[in-house]
């Protein structure tokens, strides 16, 4: 219920903070839930909208690492990519 609730934030009423709070209660309060691929994902989607990139980092590298099979995995490492580099020193 609470991965269905983060979506909801995260999709209908962009408000990612509500997103985030859910998505993390996900990860700590069901440690079996079958779909942490997707909660790691969207997760790092709605730091990233909150400006919040290096919080998302070791959310998408989890994802990848854990869930290589994963249907979100090449959106995911596109994103993993992309918000390293905007966060890595030039």
């Amino acid at each position: 219920m609470l991965f269905r609730s983060g979506l909801f934030y995260f999709k209908a009423r962009k408000w990612y903070p509500g997103a985030v709070q859910r998505f993390r209660e996900v990860l700590t309060d069901d440690p079996s839930f079958t779909g942490r691929d997707t909660v790691y994902y969207y997760l790092a989607q709605a730091l990233i909208l909150q400006k919040r990139p290096a919080e998302a980092v070791p959310y998408l590298d989890r994802m990848l690492k854990e869930f290589p099979n994963s249907p979100l995995a090449p959106l995911a490492k596109q994103s993993f990519e992309t918000t390293q580099a905007a966060i890595s020193p030039k």
